[in-house]
């Protein structure tokens, strides 16, 4: 080699590493973290307990009052 040259050992027309594998596994990773901490129930303390099985989270509430679900902000 001449004075001052340096050697590179990475080739840089070598075919490119895909980044889907990286990817993969950060998922893979992200999926086993969040099965533990729901485990060790971290998930129920941070964003709530989850329904029960067969619950209905958003129905309308029929037992109140026709004068509540028409204008909950009136006086009884």
């Amino acid at each position: 080699l001449p004075p001052g040259a340096q050697r590179d050992l990475i080739d840089p027309y070598a075919e490119k590493k895909g980044w889907w594998p990286r990817v993969i596994v950060l998922l893979f990773i992200l999926w086993v973290a969040y099965a533990w901490l729901d485990r060790k129930g971290y998930m129920d303390r941070w964003c709530g307990p989850k329904p029960a099985a067969g619950a209905q989270t958003n129905a309308p509430a029929t037992n109140l009052p026709a004068e509540v679900i028409i204008n909950p902000g009136a006086p009884k």
